[in-house]
């Protein structure tokens, strides 16, 4: 019975994950702008596991206590100084204007998967429940990845056409000393 409840279990995940096919392959990124990295990285943990019971027992205790985890992390960094662009006020002392210049972008994407080597006694079901379940997580990584990705265009596209900022605006108080 608790075998069934484990097989059961692991099935439901990969349900739930909408994982009807195994991707052959990684979703292309697709073009990402100038001056932008994008650093996509896989990191593991080992599950050593014999039974369903065991592969669950595994899961739960998962470094940091999910089972998987996606994560991303947005660095930037740009210079700032007259820009080639229409001054916004020939003649004035921001002309030409000031703004963002060279914005340099790096996002690093992650995504923790657990590993599970099979042994050779290992129930092909489970062997096949499992495969699909780490694909699953993969695929719903992808989604993650996405939006990180779509995330820095935007902010890449942002940084390249700055002009809000003034050399005046930076010098003006914000409030009275």
């Amino acid at each position: 019975m608790i075998e069934r409840r484990a097989i059961f279990c692991i099935v439901s995940l990969v349900l739930a994950g909408c994982a009807a096919q195994r991707p052959e392959q990684q979703t292309p990124l697709g073009p990402v702008p100038p001056g932008v990295v994008v650093d996509l990285q896989e990191s593991n943990y080992t599950i050593v596991a014999s039974t369903p019971e065991d592969l669950l027992a595994g899961l739960r205790a998962s470094p940091g206590g999910q089972w998987f985890q996606h994560r991303w992390h947005l660095y930037w960094r740009y210079s700032y100084g007259p820009v080639e662009r229409p001054s916004p006020r020939p003649g004035s002392v921001t002309d030409p204007p000031c703004g963002i210049r060279d914005p340099r972008l790096t996002l690093t994407f992650t995504q923790i998967v657990p590993v599970w080597e099979a042994p050779a006694e290992a129930d092909p079901a489970l062997v096949e429940a499992w495969d699909t379940f780490t694909d699953a997580i993969r695929l719903h990584g992808e989604g993650h990845r996405d939006v990180a990705v779509d995330a820095i265009r935007e902010i890449s596209r942002i940084a390249s056409t700055a002009t809000s900022l003034s050399l005046i605006h930076i010098s003006e108080p914000t409030r009275p000393y």
